[in-house]
């Protein structure tokens, strides 16, 4: 008997600790985004999740909510956060369930909404106009409003806030029985309307019921909310141990009625039995667990097809880019080329130039000595052959001046030129860099398919 339960005690182990484990998404966390004097808009979130879970809502007597559309934001590390909105009237409770049914897990939080305003006036009746007449009237303050700031497995921050106040009232938050609790300080903010804004924070532990209360004492205005807080997280495990133990008690009850010839014989049979039991026990479990990790690793497989494709556009989108690039730069580098052959000609052409003009001065050196050397009557034939190389040297300087104009206006062209065929050349490269971190997330995201495929067989 005691080797039957200590066996009993060991399967029992082995299914629970086989079990995935369960922390890993975060408890949804409902807060109320729109309020009116009767319905409140609340919006329930959960991060964490893979696959991609589902977001119901259901009222306290567990009956299925319409709400809005879920929506799912899939972040770096490949884990989903859902959230959403659902309409509801005040004074009832309601659930957030978030669920997976893939690998069975469920996370929700439960949260009861109610919210009053009242004015008591401690006035005789010959002043009461007079008094509505000088402060707020009843209801021109809002209800405050409780949301979820941080959540961890235990405990929540709430926030409390109301609007429309004056004078400055005063905040305070009560457990389910009425007692104070110790908050942080009270945040107030005047409006142009000289109204205050008040909002508080406090630490509470989950599965109480808590009050915000905001009140006016000068004027005796109190205006409170109600907020009940629970949140779960459970992984359910469709084992039948009721069978197990019927069946354990058929055979000890057995055992008590057979003779010692049979004892033993019956022992042995139940043993036997129980194993056969407990065999089909992990053979099942097992099976559903790789159903489990099959469903997953088709998920996966599918994320990683739809992320190859992806890439495979933004591949071709950049090599049309770079393509666009190319035959851009391919008139500029002609045009470039064209002016550094037109600036070596225009450089040839002024060598030439000066060359002549060099020779030209030689020669008109020469006539002069010529002239200083000869007669009266060759003179002036002299002379006549200096004015002709005179004129000749002001016809190579402008010529001269001309082709430097030139080549500075050719220079300059080439110099816009090569800026412009920089920029396209830089641009280009940036294409291409994209495209091997592209090429280099293709090979990454192809390899993990392999080993999602490998995984699945």
């Amino acid at each position: 008997e005691k080797s039957y339960l200590s066996l009993t005690g060991f399967v029992f182990n082995y299914f629970l600790f086989s079990s995935p484990s369960s922390g890993s998404v975060s408890a949804p966390v409902i807060s109320g985004i729109n309020l009116n004097s009767s319905t409140v808009v609340l919006e329930c979130e959960s991060k964490g999740w893979y696959p991609e879970p589902e977001v119901l809502w259901l009222d306290g007597e567990g009956n299925l909510l319409s709400a809005g559309p879920t929506e799912t934001v899939r972040g770096p590390d490949d884990l989903y956060t859902v959230s959403s909105r659902v309409t509801v009237r005040r004074g009832n409770s309601f659930i957030c369930r978030v669920e997976q049914k893939i690998i069975n897990q469920t996370s929700e939080t439960k949260i009861q909404i109610s919210g009053t305003i009242s004015i008591n006036l401690s006035i005789n009746t010959e002043k009461e106009h007079e008094t509505r007449s000088t402060y707020p009237q009843n209801g021109s303050v809002s209800a405050p409003v409780i949301s979820g700031i941080n959540l961890n497995s235990s405990t929540v921050v709430l926030e409390c806030k109301s609007k429309g106040w004056y004078p400055e009232p005063e905040v305070l938050w009560l457990d389910g029985e009425g007692n104070l609790l110790s908050a942080g300080p009270t945040e107030t903010v005047r409006g142009p309307d000289d109204l205050y804004t008040v909002s508080s924070r406090v630490t509470v532990r989950r599965g109480n019921n808590f009050i915000c209360r905001v009140e006016q004492k000068i004027i005796n205005q109190t205006s409170e909310t109600k907020i009940q807080i629970s949140g779960t997280i459970s992984i359910n495990l469709s084992i039948n141990t009721e069978k197990e133990h019927e069946t354990r008690s058929t055979y000890l009850q057995n055992v008590s009625d057979c003779s010692t010839s049979c004892y033993y014989s019956l022992i042995f049979n139940g043993v036997t039995a129980f194993l056969c039991v407990v065999c089909l026990g992990c053979v099942l479990f097992v099976c559903k667990k790789s159903s489990i990790l099959l469903d997953i690793c088709s998920a996966r497989r599918k994320d990683l097809v739809q992320k190859e494709t992806q890439l495979q556009k933004q591949s071709e989108k950049m090599k049309e880019e770079q393509d666009v690039w190319t035959k851009a730069i391919a008139p500029m580098e002609e045009l470039t080329g064209g002016l550094k052959n037109q600036r070596q000609e225009l450089r040839l052409q002024l060598e030439e130039v000066e060359r002549d003009m060099k020779e030209n001065r030689e020669k008109v050196q020469s006539v002069e000595t010529e002239i200083a050397e000869s007669d009266t009557d060759s003179r002036e034939g002299h002379l006549q052959e200096k004015q002709n190389l005179l004129n000749v040297q002001g016809i190579l300087e402008k010529g001269k001046e001309k082709l430097e104009k030139l080549d500075l206006n050719v220079e300059k062209l080439m110099q816009t030129a090569e800026g412009i065929m920089a920029t396209m050349t830089g641009r280009r490269q940036k294409v291409q860099n994209s495209m091997e971190v592209i090429n280099m997330q293709l090979e990454e995201v192809e390899s993990q398919r392999d080993t999602v495929h490998l995984h699945k067989e």
